[in-house]
């Protein structure tokens, strides 16, 4: 079984190397070697138990008005020791109400240093990430803290109503190439149209006006 894996990563390794160099249809490459090998370590190794992992959004809910902004990251948790090596994990939310507007990778698979190969495939309602990084597990423990930062999500709110935030399609691995199993935690955005509410001085001036008015109207 060692010997098998071994040749597994060493071809994961070289497909990868060669996406790096391909000039047209490289996201589309890249998806499928990376879902492909993390899912081919599934049927040959089984799933590593790691427990308490779970993989949630920061914050789990939050309230915002039409036009502003909502961001969101995605995070595991519990990860006790655990490195992350690479990962395959699809966002959904309603495109009824919000509107992706940037992604922003988390460095703790090495993309601030370019030791990650990164692609972000955005479909209506979902957008799917997917990272493998390309250290070893010492380097990867040094990045690495507990909650980790995969990364980071923000819409533009564009109508009122409330977005579930739901995880599917979820693909981890371990720095060794096994995968992992975390618990999957929701979240949610709400929207809300809200006309400004007056100050108190507003108040204060809208009353003295009256009581002027009053006055001018009583002496003519």
């Amino acid at each position: 079984m060692e010997v098998v894996m071994e040749k597994l990563l060493t071809m994961i390794l070289g497909l990868l190397c060669g996406c790096m160099l391909l000039a047209g249809g490289a996201t589309s490459a890249l998806r499928k070697v990376i879902s492909v090998s993390l899912l081919a370590g599934i049927f040959l190794c089984g799933t590593v138990s790691a427990w308490g992992l779970s993989l949630e959004f920061a914050p789990a809910s939050q309230t915002v008005t039409v036009g502003q902004l909502a961001k969101v990251d995605v995070m595991l948790t519990g990860l006790s020791g655990t490195t992350i090596g690479a990962y395959d994990v699809t966002v959904t939310f309603d495109p009824s109400i919000f509107s992706l507007t940037s992604l922003l990778i988390g460095s703790g698979l090495g993309n601030s240093t370019g030791d990650s190969i990164v692609s972000g495939i955005l479909n209506l309602g979902a957008i799917e990430v997917l990272e493998t990084s390309l250290l070893g597990a010492t380097d990867l423990a040094a990045l690495q803290t507990d909650p980790l930062t995969l990364y980071s999500l923000t819409f533009l709110a564009n109508a009122p109503g409330t977005s579930g935030f739901e995880f599917t399609n979820v693909v981890l691995a371990n720095a060794d190439g096994n995968p992992l199993d975390p618990a999957l935690m929701g979240g949610s955005a709400t929207v809300v149209d809200t006309q400004p509410i007056p100050e108190p001085s507003t108040f204060l001036l809208l009353g003295a006006g009256l009581m002027g008015i009053g006055l001018l109207r009583r002496r003519t």
